[in-house]
């Protein structure tokens, strides 16, 4: 569990996929906590926020600033089946190249494929 985020608007975001959508809950373990000591020990744990997108926790208390996501490159827009058919393409190009089977796959995925 990591902190939560700010943006530039001062807006809490989730650490994991900058989502708005936040939920006061309780976690699980704080649950089992709570049902073993009778109610007494879910009332002492604090309450985290969960992301209703990915279902993160988000821990409260020391909020980070919301860093920028990296540009996406065109390998990443693709689809998996894209992804794969032009890692498979470019493996047979570096094999016509005369680079053997396991270097080629090696050189294909230091490339980004």
């Amino acid at each position: 569990m990591k902190d939560i985020r700010i943006d530039a608007n001062g807006e809490l975001r989730c650490w994991k996929c900058g989502s708005k959508e936040l939920l006061d809950r309780r976690t699980t373990r704080a649950h089992v906590v709570g049902f073993v000591t009778v109610g007494v020990g879910a009332l002492a744990t604090r309450k985290k926020l969960r992301c209703k997108a990915c279902g993160e926790y988000n821990q409260t208390g020391n909020a980070q600033p919301l860093e920028p996501k990296p540009a996406v490159t065109v390998a990443q827009k693709m689809s998996w089946v894209d992804r794969t058919n032009a890692k498979h393409e470019r493996i047979k190009e570096l094999k016509a190249q005369g680079v053997g089977h396991t270097a080629a796959i090696k050189q294909a995925k230091a490339e980004g494929y």
